[in-house]
């Protein structure tokens, strides 16, 4: 098991662990914790788990999974959340290195983060949680803002500053549905191609080449090169294209598929 801590430094502990816990618990399981009275708590995703622990002047967040684009997925939704309450003008959210130590291990070390924050009281933010980084020179990069892939397929991968997104569609990043239109298809390709580039610190003008598959060539390239030119302005990457009707998942009917090369430096 591969877990993550992050201990944050707020006066308002308790609050944020209510706000978080009640919002994701719309989503998914709570469960409370045996050693820790409410309103700390531990939240059940299919893909891991996050705990939640706040403690006198600070916020304890664990995330825990089985692999390392499961474990970023976790830190990604904690994160994300806690910033939507504001926490991006209050907080210091930084993950701790890979490991086995848990929230009460985390908790421990607390007073020792929190003097040395208080001793240096410059204006706290969040700072945008660099991708987790897997075994080797690979690093595994997730983002809930684009569509997962099912099975050991990550969403992309960064290795030397370059960044190889994996077959990326026009799906809704939360029902997973095609558009039945054409081109709003198309604008959602480019919508989940750069949430994926901007989770590696990236954008559309980091693209270096584009492989296209497209299930009809003739009907609707014309709409894709619209959205091209629009999305992608004055950037000139390399492309290529194909059209092959077999590809996505059964029933989906998808009319595009892209992989994308960028290279961020």
């Amino acid at each position: 098991m591969m877990m993550s801590t992050a201990v944050v430094v707020t006066d308002a502990s308790s609050r944020y662990a209510k706000q978080l816990l009640s919002h994701l618990g719309h989503k998914v399981a709570v469960e409370p914790l045996d050693d820790q009275p409410a309103p700390a708590g531990r939240l059940v995703f299919s893909y891991g788990t996050g705990t939640v622990v706040p403690q006198d002047g600070t916020l304890v967040l664990e995330a825990a999974a089985a692999d390392a684009e499961s474990l970023a997925r976790v830190k990604d939704v904690m994160q994300r959340h806690l910033e939507k309450f504001g926490a991006r003008r209050e907080l210091v959210v930084s993950w701790g290195p890979e490991g086995s130590a848990g929230a009460v291990g985390a908790a421990s070390a607390a007073g020792a983060v929190r003097s040395a924050d208080t001793a240096s009281p410059a204006a706290e933010h969040v700072t945008a949680e660099q991708p987790t980084p897997a075994a080797g020179p690979i690093t595994v990069i997730h983002t809930d803002a684009a569509p997962s892939h099912t099975g050991p397929v990550p969403q992309a991968v960064e290795a030397g500053g370059w960044i190889y997104v994996s077959a990326l569609f026009g799906a809704d990043p939360v029902g997973h549905a095609i558009p039945q239109d054409a081109r709003a298809e198309a604008e959602q390709v480019f919508s989940n191609l750069a949430a994926i580039l901007a989770r590696a610190g990236a954008g559309l003008t980091n693209v270096v080449r584009v492989g296209i598959v497209m299930r009809d060539l003739q009907r609707d390239r014309p709409v894709f090169n619209q959205v091209w030119a629009e999305r992608f302005g004055d950037h000139r990457p390399a492309r290529s294209a194909i059209e092959s009707p077999a590809f996505g998942r059964p029933g989906e009917n998808a009319r595009f598929m892209i992989e994308v090369t960028a290279y961020r430096g």
